[in-house]
């Protein structure tokens, strides 16, 4: 099973956002950093962004 954490922030009155998230599998920590960091180092992240941008025709997922 595939769980993603993550601590929000907000700064300067803009709204939260993730800032730090944890990719977990079966229970063990799989990798971490920020969106940007694991888009670029971690496959399985990747590969789930890639699909939430489909499914939510880019909607839930943007970059900056």
């Amino acid at each position: 099973m595939l769980e993603l954490r993550g601590v929000t922030a907000g700064y300067g009155g803009e709204p939260a956002r993730l800032a730090y998230v944890v990719v977990m599998v079966e229970g063990r920590v799989r990798a971490s950093g920020t969106h940007e960091q694991l888009l670029a180092t971690d496959t399985l992240y990747r590969e789930l962004v890639e699909a939430l941008r489909i499914a939510g025709d880019g909607v839930l997922v943007k970059p900056r």
